[in-house]
């Protein structure tokens, strides 16, 4: 069994609970970690994120993103989805499932910049993504050990820290044998996930975080 610290990018044991290095939880374990190079990135609550990281006031605030009553909910935060809230749900019926929730106005243009950031990170990795909408991508790692002297998992943790530091957004990682089981990996644990699905798919590696607001 292979280990990684997400949050510090060390190897511990696999068979401990938390990372002696620094302490984190956020240890990712799976037999063939180190050794799979597909990835499916997918920022969490990317436009309600992204208000969040603009507005501090809404930090603790249910968030969606949408037209107004008569308008359509665009996207929420993780507040707001424990209450029954989600995409594409008639405005009026959000506010009843979620009364408190302040409602933001979509700035794709905003959101747009904040996704080509995403993406420019991405690509000092590797010129292999493939988008597919403004917050989410395939990454093939394949052969770039040496180039970035760590493993493909290693990097794209290293990838999520640096995406959190530098954007204060935060994004989930599923990692796989291929694009198909890499993108079901990414949802299994958002947010702040990072899943790995094997060439054994029946048994995918989980590493579980306190989601953010």
């Amino acid at each position: 069994m292979e280990a990684l610290c997400r949050d510090c990018g060390s190897r511990p044991d696999a068979v401990l609970k938390a990372c002696p290095a620094c302490g984190s939880s956020r240890v990712v374990r799976h037999r063939e970690l180190h050794g799979l190079a597909i990835a499916h990135l997918d920022c969490d609550a990317f436009y309600a994120a992204v208000e969040k990281r603009d507005r501090p006031e809404l930090r603790d605030r249910p968030v969606i993103v949408g037209g107004h009553h008569r308008g359509v909910v665009a996207a929420c935060c993780y507040l707001a989805r424990a209450s029954g809230v989600h995409s594409a749900m008639p405005m009026f019926k959000a506010l009843e499932a979620c009364p408190e929730a302040v409602v933001v106005r979509p700035d794709m243009k905003k959101y747009t910049a904040v996704g080509r950031e995403v993406r420019a990170m991405m690509l000092e990795l590797t010129p292999l993504v493939e988008p597919l909408s403004i917050d989410e991508a395939f990454m093939d790692l394949s052969g770039t050990e040496s180039l970035h002297c760590a493993s493909p998992a290693a990097t794209l943790a290293a990838l999520a820290r640096r995406v959190e530091t530098e954007l204060a957004i935060t994004l989930s990682i599923g990692l796989s044998t291929n694009k198909f089981l890499a993108k079901i990996a990414s949802d299994l644990d958002k947010p702040r996930g990072f899943a790995v699905n094997g060439h054994d798919a029946r048994a995918p590696a989980r590493d579980v975080a306190a989601f953010p607001p």
